[in-house]
């Protein structure tokens, strides 16, 4: 199997739909958190700490409420949004390959999301009831790499199977064999999808791998992948909050994986919901697009 060595970030113009030329740079970051690896011993836990991208600034400690990543244009301090000033589709991009932008890294803990709230929409550890939030399933650490479609929302005004969106951009399971830098983006081949229902809200699960990787090894489609592998994403899934003492997960057509012609109708739909959104032409409960004025 082949590793990320190297990870390119298209960094699109500020123009909120384009596509057009952008600007490249390299994301090999191994910047990590090592020096602050301390503020750890008095967190909850005290586990493996995420390489940080190129082009993004760390605010305050890791596994702490203070922490949020900021993204930045390259060669300057000026902060962009990843949620709305990345492009869905990179330029030039071939049918079936998005944006993504890495919010967890593979074989760690912390419950990492871009902020949908927070100007500028850093990434930041989730938290609830006051609680910052770690995966606690299997062995506590997540499988995969996961995060987000620039650029769509899955509006809870819309109903899908008689449940309504979760209020968030598109979720994406990256699996790649080695982590991705946090806050990395990168391009994707989408495969598919799952459709899981999380506390009787829609949330889609695009399954996905890095473009370059998808590549090297040939995989175009779900059947391409390693067998088993799928089962062990839908398993993880529908039992990783039994953890939290709450009950298994339950999915959409039976926990059947679409394929990517599926997930890219996904893509678009909840792509014009964004659009609605961006436009302030959506009802939304203070949600941080760059256009509170209108």
């Amino acid at each position: 199997q082949s590793t990320w060595g190297h990870i390119t970030i298209q960094m699109l113009a500020r123009t909120r739909f384009a596509t057009g030329a952008a600007v490249l740079a390299s994301a090999a970051s191994r910047a990590s958190f090592s020096a602050t690896a301390a503020t750890c011993a008095a967190a909850k836990f005290a586990g493996p700490l995420p390489e940080l991208a190129k082009g993004t600034i760390a605010e305050g400690k890791p596994y702490d409420p203070s922490f949020a990543l900021f993204f930045t244009w390259p060669g300057s301090t000026r902060r962009v949004s990843p949620w709305h000033d990345f492009s869905v589709v990179p330029s030039g991009a071939g049918a079936g390959v998005y944006h993504y932008v890495n919010e967890i890294s593979r074989g760690t803990s912390g419950k990492m999301e871009v902020n949908t709230r927070t100007p500028h929409n850093p990434i930041k550890q989730d938290v609830k009831k006051g609680e910052l939030r770690f995966t606690k399933y299997r062995d506590g650490v997540l499988p995969f790499n996961y995060g987000m479609v620039p650029q769509t929302w899955e509006d809870p005004s819309v109903l899908t199977g008689g449940f309504k969106g979760d209020n968030d951009p598109v979720d994406v399971v990256e699996l790649s064999p080695a982590p991705l830098p946090m806050g990395a983006v990168l391009r994707v081949r989408v495969l598919g999808v799952l459709g899981l229902v999380d506390q009787g809200e829609c949330d889609w699960k695009l399954i996905a791998l890095a473009e370059e990787t998808a590549a090297q090894t040939g995989v175009r489609s779900l059947a391409d992948l390693q067998p088993g592998l799928l089962e062990d994403v839908r398993t993880w899934y529908r039992m990783y909050k039994t953890a939290e003492g709450k009950g298994e997960n339950q999915f959409l057509f039976g926990g059947e994986f679409r394929d990517a012609a599926f997930a890219a109708n996904v893509i678009a739909e909840t792509h014009e919901a964004w659009r609605r959104l961006w436009e302030g032409k959506a009802k939304h409960d203070a949600l941080w697009t760059g256009n509170q004025g209108q």
